[in-house]
């Protein structure tokens, strides 16, 4: 059968059992095929608890897009994304019903994407209870969050001035915000004595 851009076998009827039927199919495809790495063949009660150690959404984001394996691990437990982001629910975007047709989740499952994470607070996900320290080290973790996630899903510098519709992650307030919002849109990268990496917003308070 020819391959389709959605895989290797074309998804069935997007009805909620076919959905749960296509998934399993596309899994065992891909753990079958040849070079496949070892943690993808641990069971997934084992996966799950290498996922519940993570406590950074943006590493979490970027594993979905690793492999369909991943992708449908993470996406199917809503627990596991609430327990790292305690904003998380399907109630959060306005796109949370986009699910209804997807060929690899349930009907009520919300995926992780950027723009459900948009104009939310990511510190909360490494700077809570959960890690207390100095000043210095909450503040670099935080901006590790940020530079973590520029580098994965942001754009380089001609990007970000022609795409008004591309991501960037401020790294004071830590927010996932459109590159409109940062002042190398709008002065096109010769503002002096701000930090580009801040967002208007930022850049306003602390210069």
């Amino acid at each position: 059968m020819a391959e389709t851009s959605e895989g290797m076998f074309p998804p069935p009827h997007r009805s909620r059992l076919s959905a749960i039927a296509y998934r399993k199919l596309t899994s065992k495809i891909e753990l079958s095929a040849p070079n496949v790495p070892g943690f993808l063949r641990l069971p997934l009660e084992l996966r799950l608890d290498v996922y519940y150690l993570i406590k950074d959404l943006v590493s979490l984001l970027s594993l979905t897009h690793t492999c369909r394996t991943t992708y449908t691990d993470i996406n199917n437990r809503k627990s596991l994304l609430t327990s790292v982001y305690h904003h998380y629910t399907m109630y959060h975007t306005d796109y949370r019903r986009s699910s209804d047709s997807h060929p690899l989740l349930p009907r009520d499952a919300v995926p992780l994407t950027i723009p459900l994470l948009a104009n939310s607070k990511l510190s909360n996900i490494s700077i809570s209870d959960r890690f207390r320290g100095p000043i210095d080290v909450q503040k670099k973790s935080r901006e590790n969050i940020g530079r973590n996630f520029n580098r994965i899903f942001g754009q380089n510098d001609e990007e970000r001035r022609l795409d008004k519709k591309g991501w960037w992650c401020c790294l004071c307030c830590v927010k996932i915000r459109r590159t409109t919002s940062f002042p190398f849109y709008r002065s096109n990268m010769v503002e002096r004595g701000r930090d580009l990496n801040y967002c208007l917003y930022c850049s306003a308070a602390h210069f």
